[in-house]
């Protein structure tokens, strides 16, 4: 093998910086065919007059049966603006890179809008909701639900009202043998409601409920236990048109309207025969009471005048 070392000189302006002697290695028949010669780094020197470059090419004169590889080196000089990307690295054949593409999305964080409170009271829609165990019934429940918030602890403070919207309200809740839970969910809290059931009978033994509200931005919960609330024989269901109040906190009352409820020993999809609260009755008693008296009112003028009239007739006779 003979080597042959070829010189070049080219000029270039003032602004180029000189560059070391490039060589090039004899690639053999056993050399990987994208493997590129070994280069040393340019070596900037300053200076005032042109420098040259100097470009050495070797030339291998190879034996017969290998091919003879010359390259030459050549430079333009130009003048470059903008920076050059860094070469890509030079992969040996067969060998991959894994690439995968990262798109981080930063969601923002979603706050749930707080209740908005009436200064009045008003009559709460009823709503219908429903437990399942699987595809059997296990608590059913038909009422209205208010919340009446009393911002401080003062017996002087003004009270405001949230009612429950059925439609924009999600049951969910949990069926066991002796205990199950109504959880209803609505935009800015929840209610709770725990049926415990004994031998004969079962009721309302939890209420928990928790308010967070818009103006002033302020959340509001409270728990009842160990109370037998809306209680009604095994199998039966209980129904109160009346108003009930339960306080939970010093400053939280839950307040039910028009609720028919049963939970436990549901046959099909209906409710059992019916307990009705005592509050009712105390309810529908005067009323009764005030009919009667009215009646009885009537029939006494009734009787009045047609002792006047006969009276009258009698005077003539």
């Amino acid at each position: 093998m003979v080597i042959h070392p070829v010189t070049y000189t080219l000029a270039t302006p003032n602004n180029w910086h000189t560059v070391a002697p490039l060589t090039e290695a004899t690639i053999g028949p056993s050399s990987a065919p994208h493997s590129q010669p070994p280069m040393s780094p340019p070596t900037s020197t300053p200076g005032t007059s042109p420098p040259t470059v100097s470009l050495t090419t070797w030339q291998t004169t190879q034996p017969v049966g290998q091919a003879t590889l010359s390259k030459t080196l050549s430079t333009t000089p130009h003048k470059s603006t903008t920076s050059q990307k860094p070469p890509l690295p030079t992969l040996a054949p067969g060998t991959s890179i894994a690439t995968h593409n990262a798109t981080p999305t930063a969601s923002p964080a979603t706050t749930v809008p707080g209740a908005t409170l009436a200064p009045q009271p008003s009559s709460a829609k009823t709503g219908t909701y429903q437990v399942l165990n699987g595809s059997r019934l296990c608590i059913k429940a038909e009422m209205g639900i208010q919340l009446i918030i009393q911002e401080t602890k003062s017996v002087f403070s003004p009270q405001r009202y949230f009612n429950i919207d059925p439609n924009t309200t999600k049951a969910s809740g949990h069926c066991g043998f002796r205990k199950s839970n109504l959880l209803l969910s609505f935009p800015g809290g929840f209610v709770n409601l725990t049926f415990t059931k004994e031998e004969n009978s079962y009721y309302i033994s939890e209420i928990g409920a928790y308010l967070t509200v818009s103006s002033p931005e302020k959340a509001f919960q409270g728990w009842k236990g160990a109370m037998a609330m809306f209680e009604a024989a095994a199998g039966h269901s209980f129904k109160c048109v009346s108003e009930q109040s339960t306080p939970l906190s010093p400053q939280l009352r839950l307040e039910t309207m028009n609720v028919q409820l049963q939970a436990f020993d549901f046959e099909g999809d209906r409710f059992g025969n019916v307990d009705e609260c005592s509050s009712d009755y105390t309810i529908v008693l005067p009323v009764i009471g005030a009919i009667v008296v009215a009646l009885c009112f009537l029939g006494l003028c009734v009787y009045m005048t047609r002792l006047r009239r006969q009276s009258a007739a009698y005077q003539r006779i």
